[in-house]
């Protein structure tokens, strides 16, 4: 069984995390008032076009020459391999470009990739505003370049919750429950998480909260079967980690 995580403290988190806190809250709530359900089937709705019947564009280049005339902000490169389509049960990274390019290029060099995959490879599917992927790894938030978190298109319930806590255990082991974070809210209905404010609003209390990080956690129900997914920003800075699988 999936556990999800709680929190250590009983009584109130220090001053400074419960600002960060109210901060984080605000605005991802403010984001995700547009992708709310309206009606009473109990499915989230659909968002980014991507769908898991979709061929991912994993087009790449011999020797890195293939990428020689594609930036970082023409399209979405990754640092590893698109071993299979998206699953519309699981949560997903949504993408979009400044172009509008649906176009996902897999092998790429990490130093300029969007998204650096953790082995063996990820999952992926094309949209009209751009491809989806499934995985884990890192995304690294480059001009151009729009993400979002996003939960799964098949779930009968999914739920949101923001947890702060200090560096040091792995987002794996906190998305697993065997940690014990200061600090737990729940944000309710699992809307659409834009990475790039989410990474904002975190580094912007680097110098009140040293050493922190806030993780979205998304927790599905489909079929009788939870699955748990995070994204992870650090106040001090750095790339958005991802298990979204």
């Amino acid at each position: 069984m999936t556990n999800t995580p709680t929190s250590r403290n009983f009584g109130p988190a220090p001053l400074r995390l419960r600002l960060i806190a109210a901060a984080a809250l605000v605005c991802l709530l403010a984001h995700g008032a547009s992708a709310q359900d309206n009606d009473d089937d109990g499915v989230l709705p659909v968002s980014g076009g991507a769908s898991s019947g979709s061929e991912p564009d994993t087009s790449s280049g011999n020797g890195g020459s293939g990428h020689q005339a594609v930036s970082a902000s023409d399209a979405v490169l990754v640092a590893g391999d698109v071993l299979d389509e998206t699953d519309p049960t699981a949560a997903r990274i949504e993408f979009a470009t400044t172009p509008g390019t649906t176009e996902l290029i897999s092998g790429a060099p990490a130093e300029v990739a969007a998204f650096v995959a953790d082995p063996p490879g990820i999952a992926g599917s094309a949209g009209e505003a751009g491809p989806s992927l499934q995985g884990s790894g890192l995304v690294y938030l480059h001009e151009g370049i729009q993400a979002r978190f996003v939960a799964a298109v098949f779930a009968q319930q999914s739920v949101a919750l923001l947890v702060l806590d200090q560096d040091g255990d792995s987002l794996k082991d906190e998305l697993a429950g065997s940690t014990q974070p200061e600090l737990v809210i729940p944000l309710g209905a699992a809307a659409p998480i834009d990475l790039q404010k989410l990474a904002a609003i975190t580094t912007k209390y680097a110098d009140e909260l040293p050493g922190y990080h806030a993780t979205v956690v998304f927790v599905s129900a489909y079929a009788g079967e939870l699955r748990v997914a995070g994204v992870r920003a650090h106040t001090d800075g750095g790339p958005i980690e991802v298990i979204a699988r």
